[in-house]
């Protein structure tokens, strides 16, 4: 073989490895079609909008029983509230996966958006007297950046009425601290651990548990859809695809 020969072929080789390297080195592309799906599909949009049409309908039905107790609401912020698939965006632009630097990069930006539905709803629960609590599991640290960006797309609560993530992720304790304050009757998220302890196990005991709660989706329970990241992703992720066999 000769040197020219011998140039072309590694040349090839480098272009074509180095291609294959390009691709696997991406951690993101696993999620490129969920980004895309969450950004692009106006099923999403129907979807949050048909979650927060729910969510008035059993607030005017709650609203109809009078309560001598202070009624109230709770909700997720990531993906719930705010449309965080640019952030997503930028790490598949950047082969790059989540970490907490990137992420506080992009809260302290303060340009998410509101997503469907959303402000509507929470100026209609206000209008019909209902207090809005927001549980979120972004740090403590950075709740002043996200209350501004719930009042620059038009969400206004009282301050300590958001409330980030201390010592733990789990939301159960923030969840019964305010239960103290008011009669809790509808809760929203993206994640099943945003509505009920039973959801924090294993992948079995939660697909139990939503059969448990069957009667609360659509009602207390609004869930709302996310396929870019999640409980659902650290806990099944690894999990084989169910399929036939097709002769």
């Amino acid at each position: 073989m000769n040197k020219i020969s011998f140039l072309i072929i590694s040349i090839t080789s480098s272009l074509f490895f180095g291609c294959s390297n390009l691709e696997k080195e991406n951690p993101q592309e696993k999620f490129k079609m969920a980004t895309l799906y969450f950004q692009r599909s106006p099923e999403v949009k129907a979807l949050y909008y048909q979650a927060y049409n729910s969510a008035k309908r059993y607030l005017t039905e709650v609203a109809s029983k009078q309560s001598k107790t202070q009624q109230c609401v709770v909700l997720d912020v990531d993906e719930t509230i705010f449309d965080n698939s640019p952030y997503q965006g930028y790490l598949y632009d950047n082969k790059d996966s989540y970490t907490s630097k990137t992420w506080e990069m992009w809260v302290h930006k303060g340009i998410a958006e509101a997503l469907p539905g959303v402000v509507d709803f929470v100026h209609f629960a206000q209008k019909n007297k209902f207090e809005i609590y927001l549980i979120t599991n972004r740090k403590l640290h950075l709740e002043d950046v996200t209350y501004q960006n719930l009042v620059s797309v038009g969400i206004e609560v009282p301050r300590d009425h958001l409330i980030g993530r201390g010592s733990t992720s789990s939301k159960v304790e923030r969840r019964k601290e305010i239960r103290r304050k008011c009669n809790l009757v509808l809760m929203a998220g993206d994640s099943l651990a945003d509505f009920h302890e039973d959801f924090e196990g294993s992948v079995e005991e939660r697909a139990t548990a939503v059969h448990k709660h069957k009667s609360l989706w659509g009602t207390r329970f609004i869930v709302l859809p996310n396929p870019m990241y999640g409980d659902w992703v650290r806990k099944s992720g690894s999990l084989p695809l169910k399929g036939i066999n097709i002769p």
